[in-house]
């Protein structure tokens, strides 16, 4: 009886003509999630992984040195179309972003990152746009939340 319905349901689908699933280059591109640059939580949990007080403050400069260098490394590579060192430094950038809460960097990284090389050649000028604004967005938050922790007396002092 079940295998009956099956086969009649098959053969309804079967008789309609559905259209063809759209291509990957017809589909809307990924869109950025309204988020704040930095998500609080993130920074809050990382607190609690050291007891070092200078923890925090170095791993987020380290990410600042790195965040830099690969947003110059993704902008360099598309530009050169070196698609597959782009969607490579945009990977590093993707993990980076997101163990630090820098939500909106990560999304556009992962946009890079998962891109088609036709996507990428198409994209590239805006899409390394939209990484600088939220390298730079995301940078701005870490230096306000570091200038905020040195005041507090939290962490080390020359952040």
């Amino acid at each position: 009886l079940l295998l009956d319905a099956i086969e009649r349901h098959l053969a309804t689908d079967a008789d309609r003509q559905l259209p063809p699933p759209e291509r990957a280059d017809d589909r809307p591109s990924f869109t950025v999630v309204e988020t704040p640059p930095l998500d609080p939580n993130v920074l809050q949990d990382l607190v609690k992984l050291s007891r070092d007080p200078a923890f925090v403050d170095r791993l987020l400069r380290g990410f600042r040195g790195d965040t830099e260098r690969l947003v110059r490394e993704i902008g360099d590579a598309l530009g050169a179309r070196r698609y597959e060192a782009a969607k490579d430094a945009a990977h590093a950038l993707r993990g980076g972003a997101a163990s630090v809460g820098a939500m909106q960097l990560m999304q556009v990284a992962t946009r890079i990152d998962k891109a088609t090389h036709d996507m990428l050649r198409l994209k590239a000028a805006q899409w390394t746009e939209e990484l600088v604004g939220a390298a730079n967005r995301a940078l701005l938050e870490l230096d306000n939340h570091l200038e905020a922790r040195r005041r507090r007396g939290l962490g080390s002092g020359d952040a």
